[in-house]
């Protein structure tokens, strides 16, 4: 048998296919820093990333050192002050973030977003309807 572990399906007495363990995610440089997260993408990250969580590090002085985000598909990215940052699952999300600082140089004021609304869709705009968008969860 192979290195992986194989699921049991107890209640049929079976051997499933072989479980994928997680890998260890190998880190990657990034010029984003976790407090851009916290502060001037925090609101652009609500659009591009609905129902993400996140939290932060700090040291014993209070100062940032890491930020860590996951979203309900189990996508996670941690990223550390001094520029590495990890990512595993189906999304890539610092990659979301680092596309989100590329268009938001500085803190977007709410003003800037657009919003249209149809019976089967919403959608946010930046600055205009021909600029990046964002669609929304339904809840409908």
């Amino acid at each position: 048998m192979s290195g992986r572990a194989a699921r049991h399906d107890a209640a049929h007495g079976r051997i499933g296919a072989p479980v994928r363990r997680r890998t260890r995610a190998e880190p990657a440089d990034t010029s984003v820093s976790p407090a851009d997260l916290l502060g001037r993408l925090k609101f652009p990250a609500s659009l591009a990333l609905p129902g993400y969580t996140s939290c932060s590090w700090r040291t014993e002085g209070n100062e940032l050192y890491g930020v860590g985000l996951w979203t309900p598909d189990g996508s996670t990215a941690i990223s550390h002050t001094p520029g590495a940052v990890r990512q595993i699952g189906p999304q890539r999300l610092w990659d979301t973030v680092e596309d989100l600082a590329k268009i938001f140089g500085d803190e977007p004021g709410r003003e800037a977003f657009l919003l249209t609304v149809t019976p089967t869709r919403q959608t946010v705009f930046y600055e205009d309807t021909d600029g990046p968008s964002w669609v929304l969860p339904a809840t409908f």
